[in-house]
């Protein structure tokens, strides 16, 4: 199997069993910096939550995103909320860029503290630098080995500017 990170987007809202969801942002009390931003018109497919979103010009006055992909800066990763699992052109959405903790995926075991990547090919945090370019964050927490993927608590560090 492999990891379909649609499959990680539904949440169960019963105040008695709260359950975690993709793109989730974690309320530890730290500093996050959280920014909206709006999808650029030329956005032809859907960004899930959790997804790494790159800065392309607009003349609109608003910062604006597309997707990443592979060589691309990362600026920031699409935040769930209980309205909005995708977002598509034209759509504002907010990002974490820095300092959160975020609920991600991924199919390998990783240790907390382990330096994560994003992994292009399903969308899921790996552990090897195979994937988007620099590493997006530190886990925060232990996963185990799934290969149909399993939540893992990232937290966000933003990328160095040089």
């Amino acid at each position: 199997m492999a990891i379909v990170k649609t499959n990680f987007l539904s949440a169960e809202l019963n105040q008695f069993a709260i359950s975690t969801v993709r793109g989730q942002l974690a309320d530890w009390g730290l500093n996050a910096q959280i920014m909206e931003v709006r999808i650029d018109d030329e956005e032809a497919g859907s960004i899930y939550a959790g997804d790494p979103v790159k800065l392309v010009s607009s003349p609109k006055g608003v910062i604006t995103v597309k997707a990443a992909a592979k060589g691309d800066a990362v600026y920031g990763f699409m935040i769930w909320d209980t309205k909005r699992t995708k977002a598509t052109a034209g759509q504002y959405i907010r990002v974490l860029r820095d300092g959160g903790v975020m609920q991600m995926i991924t199919d390998e075991a990783i240790t907390a503290g382990t330096a994560v990547y994003i992994d292009e090919t399903d969308g899921g945090v790996s552990a090897t630098g195979t994937g988007l370019g620099d590493p997006i964050g530190l886990a925060v927490e232990d996963s185990a080995a799934n290969a149909d993927g399993s939540l893992i608590r990232i937290e966000v560090v933003k990328q160095p500017l040089a």
